[in-house]
């Protein structure tokens, strides 16, 4: 009942989002045709900028539920286990090292270099979990991913 209810009030909030900005938009100018402008507003910059955050913040909790019930622990999530501070520290060398490119001008190196630290920290993390001889388990992970955010 709650996730139906999360999920209806999210729709809603979709629904209703597009039509609140600096310019004023009624539904009646919406459905009338308005004039360009006011298309141009809402298909061009709000329905687009609605349905990007919708689907990111989705994106975000399906890796959230992944990361859960990977290590069977509530708590588990990317800053626990390090991939976070990847991220962070893929973007703080970017920044420092003064290089400037993007990905056919759609993706900033920004975002580009944090994805390739946290990649760069899962695998550690990953690696640092198969030292063991037993194996890897979910409790060697998380203290290697723990270990990893604090360097």
């Amino acid at each position: 009942m709650a996730l139906t209810s999360l999920f209806i009030f999210s729709l809603a909030t979709v629904v209703v989002a597009p039509f609140i900005g600096m310019q004023q938009i009624s539904l009646s100018d919406f459905l009338g045709g308005g004039d360009e402008n006011i298309m141009r507003i809402m298909w061009d910059l709000r329905v687009p900028r609605v349905i990007l955050g919708w689907i990111t913040g989705s994106t975000l909790a399906l890796c959230g539920l992944i990361f859960q019930a990977l290590f069977r622990n509530p708590l588990a999530s990317p800053d626990m286990l390090g991939v976070s501070t990847g991220a962070a520290f893929g973007a703080v060398v970017y920044i420092r090292t003064g290089i400037v490119f993007s990905l056919f001008n759609a993706v900033s190196g920004l975002s580009l270099a944090a994805f390739v630290g946290a990649l760069a920290a899962t695998f550690a993390i990953y690696a640092a979990g198969n030292l063991r001889r037993g194996g890897m388990s979910e409790a060697t992970l998380l203290l290697a991913g723990v270990a990893m955010s604090f360097l």
